[in-house]
C-alpha cells in the first residue's frame, strides 16, 4: 500500500467536493435568486426581509436568518458570493455539512446580534441585510484550521499580495475594529464598495468562528491526530502508477510549511545528523499534507514523496 492509500488521500462526496451541487452552490444560488427578485423584478429601492431590533421585539426572529439573505447593491452580493465561493468550499470540504451550517448561520446572527447592540447604544433603530458576517465567520474558521496556508491576490487588482491565512484573518479583524470604533464616533462609516458598512456584523462573525474553530473543531482535531498518529511513508507496489492526489478530507492542526526542509536537503540525500534528514523532511510534509491537503504540496514536494517511497520498496525487495 502506497502513501494513495491513505484513509485521508481519498476522496468522498460527502466532504462537499463531489460530483453535484454542495451547500455552498445552494446558497449562492439562493442569494442570487432573492437578489434579482427584489432588485430586478419587484424594483424594490429597500428590500424586504432585512432585521432590526423592531423585529425582534415584535416575535419576527425569523428575519434574523432572512437577513442573510438580503443583499442591498450589485457589488454588495459580487464580493460575498465570491467571498462564500472561495472560503465555503474549503471550509465546507474539511469540516462536512453540519459544522459547516453551525458556522454560517450561527456566525451570521452573531454578526447582526453585535451590530444591532452596537447601533442601539448610538441610539439608532438600523435594518440590518447581507451575509457578511455569516461569510467572515467561516474565513475564521477556516483559519484556525490551516493558518499558515499561503495564498495570493490582486490587491486594488493591481498589487499582488501574499499572505497566509493567520495574517489575512488578523488585518481584516484589525480593519473592521478601527473602522468600527471610527463609526460609533462619527455619522457613518462609508464602504469602497458604497454604502455604509456594519464593521461590527464583521467583527461578530468573526469572533463566533475563532471561538468555533479553536473551541468544537479544536477538539475534533486533537482527536483526529491521535488517531492517525504514527503514520508513516510506506513503499509503493513496484509497477504501481502513480495517482492523482485526490482531495483531503480530515481536520488536523496545521504545521509549519515543509519548503524550507525541502531547500535544506537540496538535490542529494544527506545522511542523519548532517543537517536535516530526509526522514525529518518527508515527516514534514506528510504533516503537511495532512494538515493542508494533498493539493497544498509543492512539485517538489511530491517528487520527495515519490523518491522516498520508491527507495522504501527497493529496501524492501533486497535491490
Amino acid at each position: 500500500m502506497g502513501i494513495y492509500n491513505r484513509d485521508y488521500m481519498k476522496d468522498s462526496s460527502g466532504t462537499g467536493r463531489g460530483p453535484g451541487w454542495t451547500i455552498v452552490g445552494w446558497l449562492i444560488a439562493l442569494n442570487v435568486a432573492v437578489y434579482v427578485i427584489q432588485h430586478l423584478l419587484l424594483d424594490q429601492a429597500s428590500p424586504g426581509g432585512g432585521f432590526s431590533l423592531g423585529d425582534l421585539f415584535n416575535g419576527r426572529f425569523y428575519t434574523l436568518v432572512t437577513s442573510l439573505f438580503v443583499h442591498a447593491g450589485i457589488m454588495h452580493i459580487v464580493f460575498n458570493m465570491a467571498m462564500l465561493f472561495f472560503a465555503g468550499k474549503e471550509l465546507l470540504a474539511r469540516v462536512g455539512l453540519r459544522h459547516f451550517l453551525w458556522v454560517y448561520f450561527l456566525g451570521g446572527i452573531s454578526g447582526t446580534v453585535l451590530e444591532a447592540a452596537v447601533t442601539a447604544l448610538q441610539g439608532y433603530n438600523v435594518n440590518q441585510i447581507g451575509a457578511s458576517g455569516a461569510i467572515m465567520a467561516l474565513i475564521c474558521a477556516l483559519a484556525t484550521l490551516i493558518p499558515w496556508h499561503r495564498f495570493s491576490f490582486l490587491f486594488f487588482f493591481v498589487i499582488p499580495v501574499t499572505l497566509t491565512m493567520r495574517t489575512f484573518v488578523m488585518v481584516l479583524i484589525g480593519l473592521d475594529l478601527v473602522l468600527g470604533l471610527i463609526g460609533v464616533f462619527s455619522a457613518s462609516t462609508e464602504s469602497l464598495l458604497g454604502g455604509k458598512v456594519a464593521h461590527f456584523a464583521h467583527l461578530g462573525g468573526a469572533f463566533w468562528g475563532l471561538f468555533y474553530g479553536w473551541v468544537i473543531l479544536g477538539r475534533l482535531n486533537r482527536g483526529q491526530n491521535r488517531k492517525n498518529a504514527g503514520l508513516k511513508l510506506v513503499p509503493r507496489t513496484e509497477g504501481e502508477p502513480p495517482q492523482d492526489l485526490g482531495r483531503w478530507e480530515g481536520m488536523l492542526q496545521p504545521v509549519p510549511d515543509s519548503d524550507k526542509a525541502l531547500q535544506e536537503i537540496g538535490k542529494d540525500r544527506r545522511p542523519q545528523g548532517a543537517g536535516l534528514s530526509v526522514d525529518n523532511a518527508v515527516d514534514a510534509i506528510l504533516d503537511k499534507m495532512l494538515a493542508e491537503g494533498p493539493k497544498s504540496l509543492t512539485d517538489a514536494e511530491r517528487k520527495v514523496l515519490e523518491e522516498e517511497s520508491r527507495r522504501l520498496a527497493e529496501r524492501r525487495t533486497g535491490k
